[in-house]
């Protein structure tokens, strides 16, 4: 909420903070979803009426929201790693590629069509009251369409396996290419500069490279924590019985709450890497939560 208060504060008309406006909504949901499966998931529940939810009911209601906008997260984090790399490329012609109305449609459509892409989810895994032996209990859990095979076959790859597939590579490929291009520029820069002090052509390289390096870092994050959840879904993809309600669900439990973890650190620690390497966000952050910086 920090980072899209700060966003907002600052305004849209740098198409930067249109795509980190819908990264920061994204991380907030994912995070949101994250910390009602970990309310659920509590050993302190045990004494509650949630002990009575099952792992299955945990899964749907907020497991899959959780997975959703962290693929929200994937295609826009690829995005802005997409367009600081253009802005290499092509830094005359970007402004007019990536407009400011073409961003937001894209953060848009991020949304919109990954939403409807898992709503294929609660077409073949529905709520019902149903039986389980090893709490001799009723418990709501999930119950499955009759097409849910054919049709799960179909979209488990078009909602989850590929998107996020893609965005990590996207993410990976435009790292390398934005590690390389910055120890490149700042070579050149501190050749280019040096003898001059505080001159404007210094200020605004500097700028540019702080840019350049802070969209690194969230790469770099973004595929540190990522790659558990990608290799889980590789997974799931090569063993069907890799499920929660498969052969192999204590395993598949354990990797995807480490891998939701990590993809929890991703969406926390976002407001630490724009704070520290934003003099922009730093000033709009302090000025709008600090009483003694007001002062």
């Amino acid at each position: 909420m920090l980072n899209m208060a700060v966003f907002w504060n600052q305004g849209f008309r740098d198409r930067v903070n249109i795509s980190l406006f819908g990264l920061a909504v994204s991380d907030l949901l994912s995070l949101a979803a994250f910390l009602l499966m970990s309310l659920w998931s509590s050993p302190f529940r045990v004494h509650t009426d949630m002990s009575r939810l099952s792992r299955e009911f945990l899964y749907l209601s907020s497991g899959v929201p959780h997975i959703a906008f962290a693929r929200v997260t994937g295609w826009l984090t690829a995005f802005v790693a997409f367009e600081r790399c253009l802005c290499i490329a092509l830094p005359l012609e970007v402004r007019l590629i990536l407009t400011n109305r073409r961003v937001a449609l894209f953060v848009i459509c991020s949304f919109c069509l990954t939403m409807a892409l898992f709503a294929s989810l609660f077409y073949t895994n529905r709520f019902a009251w149903k039986f389980f032996p090893e709490f001799n209990q009723t418990l709501l859990g999930m119950v499955y369409s009759e097409d849910r095979y054919p049709l799960e076959n179909i979209m488990f790859p078009i909602d989850n396996l590929i998107p996020a597939f893609f965005s990590f590579v996207v993410v990976l490929i435009c790292t390398i290419i934005l590690a390389a291009e910055l120890s490149r520029k700042t070579i050149l820069n501190n050749e280019e500069t040096k003898g001059l002090k505080d001159s404007s052509i210094q200020r605004i390289s500097r700028k540019k490279l702080k840019v350049t390096k802070m969209v690194s870092i969230l790469s770099v994050v973004y595929v540190v924590t990522y790659t558990p959840s990608v290799a889980a879904n590789i997974l799931s993809l090569c063993e069907p019985e890799f499920s929660l309600v498969g052969r192999y669900k204590n395993m598949c439990s354990f990797f995807y709450s480490f891998a939701f973890i990590l993809e929890a650190v991703n969406s926390s620690v976002t407001v630490c890497v724009y704070y520290r390497m934003s003099a922009k966000f730093r000033m709009t952050f302090l000025i709008m939560f600090c009483t003694e910086f007001k002062g």
